[in-house]
């Protein structure tokens, strides 16, 4: 599939940033993982087996995300200044 723009089949990401995404997610005793993802819009895991037998609900899951991802995001601007 070479659907990307322009004609990738993937994106490598700045190795500041990436550096950078480290060093914030340490600093917050994160559990983090450097690699492919497959999908911005999916959250996997082999917990949930859609049966309401999952610890957290999506719904849970996405609020806590969505967090985690703005402090992120946001702690990394301010080191970049």
């Amino acid at each position: 599939m070479i659907s990307c723009f322009p004609n990738q089949e993937f994106f490598t990401a700045d190795a500041n940033l990436i550096d950078l995404a480290t060093k914030v997610s340490k600093s917050n005793n994160w559990d983090y993982h450097i690699g492919t993802i497959i999908s911005g819009e999916d959250f996997l895991s082999d917990a949930d087996l859609a049966n309401e037998a999952a610890s957290e609900d999506y719904k849970k899951f996405e609020e806590l995300a969505a967090h985690k991802s703005a402090k992120l995001v946001k702690e990394m601007i301010y080191r970049l200044k």
